[in-house]
């Protein structure tokens, strides 16, 4: 059987995943995005004169390229970053590259939009017609790219060497050509909220990360980019961390008021007891490991195909076992639901959608493997 035929298996529970009902298709999304970022705008407004020019572009007259602007990831990270400014005190000042950024693209998005369209040092990929640029030390050449090297220093726990390497960059682009035929639904979706790649200078044993404050964006450990199945691995596993990211902000995922200093501390249980996450941290591990239990039983499906053309198939340290990913799932699903005064309503319909997912597959797995 092809892999093709037996990805059928599983389409309908891969379809769910890429939609993310029941939360709105990609484009509503989008628009909610752009409305609560005019909203944070505001917050600016009196402080810096930029914002004061931006959020009173009347909303009717915005338009879509006012959505793509806001839909820029180093437009919200420039945003968040300001207001973090401010309400710091006066303990650091807000950056001027930042600033002087959404001054100037805020009354020309369309111009923004072309540049990033044109950017340099972009993936070649199917997966998302915008780019994906590869990010270096040496990338910055526009505002934009200052504007985001800003983010990067200001919110990276510690300085890194971000370089490009030419085998890097072949195998990355080998894994999103991977991610795509192995998931064409789900790897698009995940991707569709991917801007940069970063390829760090140091190795880890989870192998890739995410850091909220910087949208769109996913760091690469050296140890994940040595083939394409693991980097295909970190990338979807990144990614949809920052699609969680997305939903968080523009849904009712946790409860009012909700707070991570306040939130209970859940401890997963492959972690020691002193291991303990708020509840937000313990949605969007759901959310990861219900995806790679979907991307576990693709790759073990397709592999015997596809290592002709992309080498042996390796998992990282988190898919040693392709069981272990749903498990985990499950394992964070039962934790979060102990504690539903944490969570909003669509926090509620989201544990359940979940639940539904990770059921659906786990069983056609065991299924699969009784067979054998």
């Amino acid at each position: 059987m092809s892999y093709t035929e037996t990805r059928s298996q599983w389409l309908a529970a891969e379809k769910q995943l890429a939609q993310n009902l029941p939360f709105g298709s990609a484009e509503y999304i989008r628009e909610r995005t752009a409305l609560i970022y005019r909203g944070r705008l505001k917050v600016l407004m009196g402080l810096i004169p930029e914002a004061d020019r931006l959020a009173l572009v009347p909303e009717d007259t915005a338009g879509e390229e006012f959505d793509q602007f806001f839909g820029d990831p180093v437009v919200r990270s420039s945003i968040d970053d300001l207001i973090r400014a401010y309400r710091d005190g006066g303990e650091r000042k807000p950056n001027d590259d930042q600033r002087e950024f959404l001054d100037h693209y805020g009354t020309n998005p369309d111009e923004l939009n072309r540049e990033t369209v044109d950017a340099p040092s972009s993936f070649q990929q199917d997966l998302v017609e915008h780019p994906i640029r590869y990010w270096s030390d040496d990338s910055v050449q526009t505002l934009r790219d200052r504007a985001f090297a800003a983010t990067l220093r200001q919110n990276l726990p510690r300085p890194r060497a971000n370089l490009v390497n030419a085998e890097t960059e072949a195998t990355i682009n080998q894994a999103l050509a991977l991610l795509h035929e192995l998931l064409p639904m789900a790897g698009p979706s995940a991707v569709s909220h991917l801007h940069f790649i970063a390829v760090d200078d140091f190795d880890s044993f989870v192998g890739s990360a995410t850091f909220a404050p910087i949208h769109g964006t996913i760091f690469l450990f050296r140890s994940t980019v040595k083939s394409p199945w693991t980097a295909a691995e970190g990338i979807l596993h990144e990614c949809m961390h920052l699609k969680f990211v997305e939903l968080e902000h523009t849904h009712s995922i946790l409860a009012k008021g909700y707070s991570e200093t306040t939130s209970p501390r859940l401890n997963p249980p492959w972690h020691p007891e002193t291991e303990l996450w708020p509840m937000n941290r313990v949605l969007t591990a759901a959310h990861v490991y219900l995806t790679l239990t979907l991307y576990a039983m693709a790759s073990e499906a397709a592999a015997p195909e596809l290592q002709a053309r992309y080498g042996p198939c390796r998992r990282s340290n988190l898919l040693t076992d392709p069981s272990l990913a749903s498990q985990r799932a499950q394992s964070l699903i039962d934790l979060a639901s102990q504690h539903p005064e944490s969570l909003g309503k669509a926090g509620q319909m989201f544990l359940t959608w979940m639940g539904n997912i990770l059921h659906e597959l786990t069983a056609m797995h065991y299924l699969e493997h009784k067979a054998v």
